[in-house]
């Protein structure tokens, strides 16, 4: 499975080149920072914030709410109290109060707690996820998606039918 911080990088990358842009240029366009992708190469995982800016920079859905999104329905379709998810996924048993009251966390971590679903939940679980955040945000479906990043891509790789 590809790595969202990877996936980011390269889609940011796609964008330099179609766009004829320079790493600097891209930078400072969409964040201000013309250091940026020059940090992205260097391994810097963003936060979901900043990944979002760029995303919508460059014409895509963010990511950010939908990863919201996904946790509470995991909470909900599971019974898992936030705290032991928290502390399951990420060491942090107030990681997912944090992330209700807006704290960003980094590609790498919302990789790391999608993993942890992965491996600990059923695959109709799986489903009723993937269908509870579906009607939850039907307005996300028709976006476009610049890589493999849309809600519950990471579990349906991996539920067998």
């Amino acid at each position: 499975m590809i790595k969202l911080d990877k996936a980011f990088f390269w889609t940011v990358e796609a964008y330099m080149r179609r766009h004829e842009m320079s790493p600097a240029s891209f930078g400072q366009r969409s964040l201000g920072d013309p250091c940026f992708v020059a940090d992205l190469a260097r391994g810097r995982s963003p936060s979901l914030r900043t990944a979002d800016k760029v995303l919508v920079f460059m014409g895509f859905a963010p990511l950010g709410q939908a990863f919201v999104d996904e946790v509470e329905a995991v909470l909900s379709i599971t019974g898992i109290k936030s705290s032991e998810l928290g502390y399951a996924a990420t060491g942090n048993p107030s990681f997912v109060n944090r992330l209700r009251r807006g704290t960003s966390p980094r590609l790498t971590t919302v990789d790391q707690v999608r993993n942890w679903i992965v491996e600990n939940s059923s695959a109709e679980e799986h489903r009723a996820i993937r269908d509870h955040c579906a009607s939850q945000a039907p307005c996300r479906r028709g976006m476009p998606l610049p890589f493999d990043h849309g809600p519950f891509n990471s579990l349906n790789t991996r539920l067998v039918h």
